[in-house]
């Protein structure tokens, strides 16, 4: 197994809706997760105080489609005089873009590694996953070893004062050639949820990303040494 491990404060993966996936592949989801897995910085313990995280958490996400419970107000006196038209047509507007979700919602500007130094949950580890043909007559002892090195680096991230038990795991054939590659889809699947079964094992709360389907990704990785790490079992 090869894996690329990294260090996120935030993490998304939604699956894109025209797959490119190559014929005969089938499209696994994991139940517990879907096909859209998030990961934020989680406002819930800081050396902020009781007000400033609960003005965090006002301000981390403002759904555009319900302003009537949000901190902000939208200046459609503003937004129709610059686009030149009717405040009916410029919500119109508005609800187009929300319903292809190309805006909405608004965001504070994170400061992440600032975010990572005040909050006690520090983060999120992602592993990009390659099973290899050579894994599927030892699996049970790779997966052991996978598990173990990831409390370890866990340990080495945070030490025993800080909070760090989410786990994302995304499937990702171009870690490996494709000789080295696992050619049997479901063995390879089954192999990752029983990955995934071993963290929660562990007390990790831990998402399985779909495996045959392209995606879009975004990662807000940190620029220390165990910030990235490659391995390989």
């Amino acid at each position: 197994m090869k894996l690329q491990i990294y260090h996120c404060s935030l993490a998304i993966f939604s699956d894109r809706r025209e797959s490119n996936k190559p014929e005969g592949v089938q499209h696994y989801i994991d139940e517990d997760s879907g096909t859209h897995i998030e990961f934020r910085p989680i406002i819930k313990s800081t050396s902020l105080g009781p007000k400033a995280e609960m003005l965090l958490k006002e301000f981390q996400e403002i759904d555009l489609h319900n302003l009537y419970e949000s901190p902000l107000r939208l200046n459609w006196i503003y937004i129709c005089n610059k686009l030149g038209v009717a405040e009916g047509d410029a919500k119109t507007l508005l609800d187009m873009l929300y319903g292809k979700r190309v805006l909405c919602q608004l965001t504070t500007a994170l400061d992440y590694e600032a975010w990572l130094e005040v909050m006690d949950h520090k983060g999120c580890l992602v592993l990009m996953s390659c099973i290899e043909g050579k894994d599927y007559n030892v699996a049970s002892e790779v997966l052991e070893k996978v598990v173990n090195e990831i409390k370890t680096i866990r340990s080495q991230l945070i030490g025993m004062n800080y909070d760090l038990r989410d786990i994302i795991i995304v499937p990702n054939v171009h870690l490996a050639t494709q000789d080295e590659l696992g050619p049997d889809h479901e063995a390879n699947w089954s192999i990752l949820t029983q990955l995934k079964k071993g963290f929660i094992n562990e007390g990790f709360n831990t998402k399985l990303a779909s495996y045959g389907c392209a995606k879009f990704v975004r990662l807000v990785i940190h620029g220390h040494p165990l910030g990235y790490i490659f391995r390989h079992f």
